[in-house]
C-alpha cells in the first residue's frame, strides 16, 4: 500500500501553462504508480478564497482515493465555520509563506480548532523562508500532543548541506511524537538525507508525500523504495505512519 500525504488541486491559471493542473494528473499518476490514497489540498483556496475548498470536497467524495486537507486562512474571522462537512477531510492546511502571515501568530488558534474537531494540521515550512520560525512553531505544536502536525517538505528551502537538516534538528527537540515531516521536497533526492532523518528522529515520524502533480511521483517513490532502509521502515514511511496518525484511513 502507498499513501501520498501531500498533493494539490488547482486550476489552469495558477501556474505557467506547462505545469499540469486539475484532477486528471492526480488520478492518472496515482494509478500509474499504484498510489492508493492521495491527500489533497486546494491551492485555489489560498488565491481565491477558502470557499474554493468545497470544489475539492466534491471531488474527494466522487473519487475514493482522494482525501482532503482543507486550506484555510486563519486571519479570517470564524474561518472554522467554513470547513466543509465531509468524512473525507483529514485535516487543515496552512501556508504562511503564500498568504504572508507569521505562523507563530496564528498557530495556537489553528491547533486548538484542530484539537476540538479531531483534525490533523499540515503546514508549509521552509528553512530560509519568511513568516516561518520553525523553532518557535515546534514549541507551540508541543502544547498539542493530541494533534498530528505535519511540517511539509523535508529539507525545503535549503541552501547547502549545512542547513538541509535544520527542520529535523527542530523536530528532534520536541517533547511529543505527534510532530511529523513529509518527504514532498526536491531535497529528498539528496543521497543520505532520508536515511539521516530516520537516524535523527525515527522512522515513525516521516510520512511519504510527493507534492503531486507538481513533482513527478515515480522519482519521489523510488527515493524511498530503492533506498537501503529496511522493508519495515519503508512500509512505515509509505503508508503505516499515515494510518497510525490519521485514523480515518484505517477503514480504507
Amino acid at each position: 500500500m502507498i499513501i501520498d500525504i501531500h498533493g494539490h488541486y488547482y486550476s489552469e491559471d495558477l501556474y505557467p501553462s506547462w505545469v499540469p493542473f486539475g484532477i486528471n494528473p492526480l488520478l492518472e499518476w496515482s494509478n500509474d504508480y499504484n498510489i492508493d490514497i492521495v491527500a489533497v489540498s486546494s491551492l485555489d483556496a489560498f488565491s481565491n478564497g477558502i470557499k474554493e475548498n468545497t470544489k475539492l470536497t466534491s471531488l474527494c467524495t466522487r473519487y475514493p482515493k482522494l482525501w482532503q486537507f482543507v486550506s484555510i486562512d486563519p486571519r479570517i474571522p470564524f474561518w472554522w465555520d467554513n470547513i466543509p462537512k465531509s468524512k473525507k477531510i483529514l485535516g487543515l492546511k496552512i501556508h504562511p509563506t503564500w498568504s504572508n502571515y507569521n505562523l507563530v501568530d496564528v498557530f495556537n488558534q489553528v491547533l486548538e480548532v484542530a484539537k476540538n474537531k479531531n483534525l490533523a494540521v499540515l503546514t508549509h515550512p521552509g528553512i530560509n523562508e519568511p513568516y516561518i520560525d520553525m523553532e518557535k512553531s515546534i514549541l507551540i505544536a508541543d502544547k498539542y500532543p493530541e494533534v498530528p502536525v505535519i511540517f511539509a517538505h523535508l529539507g525545503n528551502g535549503f541552501s547547502s548541506y549545512n542547513d538541509v537538516l535544520l527542520q529535523i534538528e527542530c523536530l528532534r527537540k520536541t517533547k511529543n511524537q505527534n510532530t511529523l515531516i513529509d518527504t514532498s521536497s526536491l531535497a529528498i533526492h539528496l543521497n543520505g538525507l532520508l536515511e539521516q532523518s530516520v537516524n535523527m528522529i525515527g522512522s515513525h515520524r516521516i510520512l511519504f508525500g510527493t507534492d503531486l502533480p507538481l513533482h513527478f511521483p515515480k522519482t519521489m517513490l523510488d527515493r524511498v523504495v530503492k533506498s537501503k532502509l529496511s522493508a519495515n521502515i519503508k512500509d512505515l514511511i509509505l503508508y503505516k505512519n499515515s494510518i497510525s496518525y490519521l485514523p480515518q484511513l484505517k477503514e480504507v
